[in-house]
């Protein structure tokens, strides 16, 4: 024996086109959103000592290529360097000052 409800089917099938809907419609927002957000540049580290930049920074100088150009490239460079080579200066002069002898009074 065998018995259906017709008013049950009704319900299943409105819950699951429902569901459909809502799985669509969330798949629709999030792809989209993927597809509008810019993308990170990969940033790379590169280490190297203060003479080396320098000569880094001589190359780019004596380049051909248009001023604005080279002087972007170097405003890049010296931007990311100057705090370093500062802290490391102050750093030195302080090391130098501790290890001066104190003359006695």
């Amino acid at each position: 024996m065998r018995i259906v409800l017709r008013n049950q089917q009704r319900e299943t099938k409105g819950f699951f086109i429902r569901v459909v809907a809502l799985g669509l419609l969330t798949t629709a927002i999030i792809a989209l959103g993927a597809w509008n957000s810019p993308k990170e540049e990969k940033k790379y580290k590169v280490e190297l000592t203060i003479q080396d930049w320098s000569a880094i920074l001589e190359v780019i100088d004596k380049s051909n290529s248009p001023h604005t150009t080279v002087m972007a490239a170097s405003k890049a460079i010296v931007d990311q360097i100057q705090p370093l080579y500062q802290a490391e200066q102050k750093r030195i002069q302080d090391s130098v000052e501790k290890s001066k002898v104190k003359p006695k009074q």
